[in-house]
């Protein structure tokens, strides 16, 4: 076996793995976007304020900072 032939053989395994890679995260991602669409409208019903909702889910995202302190001491 030639030195450049191998060096083909791992570039066509790398470029199999990246893809997928890629496919397996676009597989995955879907049916949890599709679960969060459907938790935000169980919980907008639930609330009966889909504004208030979406008040109380930008709030949560603001306040994703890391606190300073621990607050349970």
């Amino acid at each position: 076996m030639d030195p450049g032939g191998a060096d083909l053989e791992d570039r066509f395994w790398s470029l199999v793995s990246k893809l997928l890679k890629r496919y397996g995260q676009f597989g995955a991602a879907v049916p949890f976007r599709g679960r969060e669409s459907v938790t935000d409208v169980a919980a907008a019903e639930l609330t009966g304020s889909p504004a208030a909702l979406a008040s109380a889910l930008e709030r949560l995202t603001e306040a994703r900072d890391r606190p300073e302190t621990d607050v349970r001491e």
